[in-house]
């Protein structure tokens, strides 16, 4: 009679017992990690630029919040993430904000089957698919639109080219928990450049924005920072007084002026001589650069700009993300110090940049230009009061940032992940506007790369995808065949 338990049976109940066990191990790991995963983030995000996870700068702020904050999305989960690729991302990054901090919790009304929820917040506007910010007594309304940055085709067709979902809802945590907002003034009636993509990014960045015309109104007493993008008409002297008592500031200065520059504009000596003051001046003609590997898609007067300085260079968090200063005209630093106007290039262009003077002929060449780089292209004017016993101390001050191209804040480089435009900006008018929380979140792209190549990589590139891998593969393909005929 065999044995009821022999060599085979037990290495079978081995087997067994095995499977039971790594079962049974299984199972507790996923509850584990499931109860783990609903509080600390467990993923890994293998994306080129980490859109699926929050910057270190949002992770440093929400860390140290101490303010209860609570993200309500006005859908079911599963429905706002199957809705699209960037609504799942939207929903990763606002659950990654209550993993990151305890002070913030997310919470999902099915606003089809509870439309009463609105009527709790009757001053807002809400709909199906939006995303409510409540916290200290105040809350923000951040719409589905207002997740994603939008790119509009030739034949009118609008799709999603990125996501602003962090910077949407840190946007609304910051708003909620600060206790003060700096007003900018968009400043008009001079045929200045519209800059609607720029003034989207400072709301985003809880600054409030209005529009001021001097010839009919003045800039208020708490405005902190004004804005004067490439006026086309000269600023009468009345309007200069307005600009000069607003730096001002009746002795407490404190105040900031954004000016930009074009190639368009005409003389306007008023304005110039108000700058000439502060140390800085645009001069005629358009920057160009001549090395193809510092232009944006092979266009010479699309010149990419060096960081001149150190301090606000290293704030931007991608280091290989460039600096693109458009159509610009070349500045012109006056001094670096004057009793107490300070002067600073924050940006300038390469020494492989040149200008082309705005009465040029058609026949003008690189090698003609006279004036050649490094030339300014940001500059940082300040007015500096410091203490009469330690020069070294300043009490106060106001500044000019004089740009010489509008372009560095135009809509295309300010909606681009791809350019350091829109972080550099933020981060240095935070600085100036004295912000505590000098935060700047920008744009992420999910879905395709721009391949940015410029006109010799273009070829090189075409050159081997048109003519050598096909030789390379028909050389092969006839080393076989001839290998073969022969064996």
């Amino acid at each position: 009679m065999k044995k009821l338990f022999n060599r085979k049976n037990g290495i079978k109940s081995a087997y067994a017992a095995l499977v039971v066990v790594s079962l049974a191990i299984v199972v507790v790991l996923n509850i584990v990690m499931g109860a783990l995963a609903d509080r600390y983030p467990m993923s890994i995000d293998l994306t080129p630029q980490k859109v699926f996870a929050l910057s270190e700068e949002t992770k440093s702020f929400i860390a140290s919040l101490d303010t209860q904050v609570t993200i309500r999305v006005l859908a079911t989960e599963e429905r706002f993430q199957d809705t699209s690729i960037y609504n799942a991302q939207a929903n990763e990054i606002m659950s990654l904000f209550a993993k990151q901090s305890g002070a913030i919790e997310i919470e999902y009304i099915d606003y089809v089957s509870n439309p009463g929820f609105a009527a709790a917040y009757p001053d807002l506007s809400m709909k199906h698919g939006d995303v409510l910010v409540s916290g200290a007594g105040r809350d923000k309304l951040v719409k589905t639109e207002e997740l994603f940055h939008y790119t509009y085709g030739r034949d009118g067709s609008i799709a999603i080219a990125s996501s602003r979902a962090e910077e949407a809802i840190l946007s609304a945590v910051l708003y909620v928990t600060s206790s003060e907002l700096p007003r900018a003034a968009v400043i008009s009636g001079h045929g200045e450049t519209e800059t609607s993509a720029f003034e989207a990014l400072l709301r985003s960045n809880n600054y409030e924005t209005e529009t001021v015309n001097l010839l009919t109104g003045n800039l208020s007493a708490d405005t902190q920072l004004a804005l004067l993008i490439a006026p086309t008409k000269d600023l009468s002297p009345e309007e200069i007084t307005l600009l000069d008592d607003f730096l001002t500031n009746n002795g407490e200065y404190g105040k900031s002026l954004f000016y930009c520059a074009s190639p368009v504009q005409p003389a306007l000596p008023n304005l110039e001589a108000f700058l000439a003051e502060w140390g800085v001046r645009a001069e005629d003609g358009m920057v160009f650069e001549t090395d193809e590997q510092r232009v944006y898609s092979t266009q010479p007067f699309y010149a990419v700009a060096d960081y001149a300085e150190e301090t606000y260079a290293a704030q931007v968090s991608r280091a290989d993300a460039p600096m693109l200063v458009a159509v610009s005209r070349p500045l012109e630093v006056l001094f670096s110090q004057q009793e107490r106007y300070v002067t600073e290039t924050l940006l300038e262009f390469g020494a492989s940049a040149g200008v082309r003077p705005s009465e040029a002929g058609d026949d003008f060449t690189a090698d003609m230009a006279v004036v050649r780089g490094p030339i300014p292209a940001l500059v940082l004017c300040s007015y500096k009061v410091t203490d009469p016993s330690n020069a070294s101390l300043v009490k106060a001050s106001s500044h000019i940032l004089a740009c010489g191209s509008a372009e560095v804040a135009g809509d295309f480089v300010i909606g681009s992940p791809s350019f350091a435009n829109a972080e550099y900006l933020i981060h240095v008018l935070n600085d100036l506007c004295e912000k505590d929380d000098n935060i700047a979140v920008t744009p992420k792209t999910i879905v395709g790369h721009a391949l940015n190549l410029s006109q010799s990589q273009a070829d090189r590139f075409g050159n081997l995808f048109v003519f050598v891998i096909p030789a390379a593969v028909l050389v092969l393909g006839i080393g076989i065949w001839l290998y073969r005929r022969h064996k």
